[in-house]
């Protein structure tokens, strides 16, 4: 009896976990300025510590009122320390130092530091806090892997250009900080 040919077999197709109807396909925010907004995706698959930390703080209105402490043309924009950096209670000798209170670990690094790219602040390995900068220049290559990635700018780099282009003194501090206003989470 002749033997029948078998096709090949592909390979199973890969397990991919359901979403649950409690987790967003796509997960962006708003960061609402004094001098226009920023819209950022965020990255909750590929640095889940650091986009839900962000996520947190914004829903807690954390970011509020904070000013970008930290300006630097050609390199990066820096915010997020709630603890120093509220424009109605500005301590500027204190500036850049805050977090929220805790720390947590740094996660892999996916991607580089291109224009627009999204990343926390820190003082070392694992000291991740609410502190994160924008790449207003492509930094690959120019930065150590050291900062978590964990979003980019979509829309409105002309407001992060126009916020590192303020005069500033010697520490890199604007003269006249601009505030986030608000921070909007968009879960979709």
């Amino acid at each position: 009896m002749p033997r029948r040919r078998v096709p090949p077999q592909l390979p199973p197709a890969p397990l991919r976990r359901p979403r649950s109807n409690e987790e967003p396909a796509m997960t962006s925010a708003t960061i609402s300025t004094e001098v226009g907004d920023i819209e950022v995706d965020l990255y909750t698959q590929a640095a889940p510590k650091a986009a839900q930390n962000f996520i947190d703080l914004a829903k807690k209105g954390f970011y509020d009122d904070v000013i970008f402490h930290r300006v630097i043309p050609g390199f990066v924009a820096q915010a997020g320390d709630g603890q120093h950096g509220k424009k109605s209670s500005l301590n500027a000798a204190r500036v850049g130092t805050g977090g929220p209170g805790y720390t947590f670990p740094d996660e892999p690094i996916h991607g580089d530091y291109g224009r627009g790219a999204l990343a926390m602040a820190n003082a070392g390995p694992n000291t991740n806090g609410s502190q994160f900068f924008v790449c207003v220049a492509d930094l690959s290559g120019r930065l150590p892997k050291n900062y978590t990635i964990f979003g980019q700018v979509t829309k409105g780099m002309d407001v992060v250009d126009k916020i590192v282009s303020a005069p500033r003194n010697s520490k890199d501090m604007p003269d006249s900080p601009v505030a986030m206003t608000s921070v909007t989470i968009v879960e979709e």
